[in-house]
């Protein structure tokens, strides 16, 4: 079964031939079964086993495809690297206001002054309140019975 191979890149050397982007078709008998399999497993080039007579349009028509498609993709990879570096800086921002924070936390901590020692110090106020006026009460209630 002939073969057709088209180079990624003008020029590419493999089992002695400088492959173009062009697609040629090889016959049956023009390279050894182990020199096919080196050109199969190349990255570099495109290699497809064809019928007797196949036509070479299908092939144009579909290097053409996937050279599109290649170009959509690297739009795409673009524009990922784009929001990485964009979500990068957001986070190193948001990780300042985090460590300032943290940092004002352990200050207000080591000064006695955090927001539990607060919390309690106005509950204990207003009991104290309560309590002040419910003796206050007792009193006044205490002159009226007598």
């Amino acid at each position: 079964m002939p073969i057709q191979i088209t180079a990624k890149r003008d020029g590419f050397r493999r089992c002695g031939i400088a492959h173009s982007e062009t697609t040629t078709t090889y016959g049956d008998d023009y390279f050894t079964q182990a020199q096919l399999q080196e050109l199969k497993s190349e990255p570099n080039l495109i290699v497809i086993e064809v019928a007797e007579g196949a036509e070479t349009g299908n092939v144009h028509t579909a290097l053409v495809d996937a050279g599109n498609r290649i170009v959509e993709l690297e739009a795409v990879v673009l524009q990922l690297n784009s929001d990485a570096s964009e979500l990068k800086s957001k986070l190193d921002t948001v990780t300042a206001e985090r460590d300032e924070l943290a940092a004002k936390l352990g200050l207000l901590t080591a000064t006695g002054s955090d927001g539990t020692q607060v919390a309690e110090l106005a509950q204990d106020t207003k009991a104290g309140a309560a309590d002040e006026a419910g003796s206050a009460d007792d009193k006044t209630s205490g002159k009226k019975k007598g």
